[in-house]
């Protein structure tokens, strides 16, 4: 009877992943800049910001799984300078729940992070930026070590939204791609 059951699961699965194959699917991206980054949305909604409503309303359409990654500009900073800040963030012992510092990194990355969320990718992106109101959930936190207002380079965010069907599965994607992008930061 399991076996029976897992193997049905697992061919259901294949169609869904050979039908979503199929989709020529394009990679969008967010320069992640100093207008991402101030203290005013720790008490303003950064979603009604001036500056960041469009991009927060285009995002808030998104109601499918999404993967995605965030990049450094390695012109810039390197993955160790990267990797120096988030070290001196953790010592900081602070009350925010941070993203799994892994002990070895591959100092020639220039991914930040991959990640993946089966809905409310918007959400997910505030609490990477470090604004989310419980400090319980974990996230990069940005805005508390990656100080793009005080001179450090923008982070290019790049994201690609999966059809439904690919809830359950999107995780292996995203373990996929952290194997093959290898991030600075996150558990992969």
């Amino acid at each position: 009877m399991i076996t029976s059951f897992l193997n049905t699961r697992i061919e259901n699965s294949i169609a869904i992943l050979k039908s979503c194959s199929s989709i020529n699917r394009e990679v969008n991206s967010l320069h992640i800049n100093g207008t991402y980054f101030n203290k005013l949305y720790f008490d303003n909604d950064i979603r009604e910001s001036a500056q960041l409503k469009d991009v927060f309303d285009q995002l808030k359409q998104i109601k499918n799984p999404v993967l995605y990654w965030f990049e450094i500009d390695e012109t810039k900073i390197n993955a160790n300078a990267v990797r120096q800040l988030y070290t001196e963030y953790l010592v900081k012992k602070t009350n925010r729940a941070i993203s799994s510092y892994k002990k070895d990194f591959d100092i020639n990355s220039r991914t930040l992070y991959v990640g993946k969320v089966k809905t409310g990718f918007w959400g997910r992106l505030i609490t990477h930026l470090g604004y989310h109101k419980s400090s319980q959930t974990a996230g990069l936190q940005l805005y508390h070590w990656y100080k793009v207002q005080e001179g450090m380079p923008p982070l290019k965010l790049n994201y690609m939204v999966f059809e439904r069907e690919m809830e359950d599965l999107i995780s292996i994607l995203e373990l996929d791609l952290a194997r093959e992008l290898k991030p600075i930061l996150g558990r992969y």
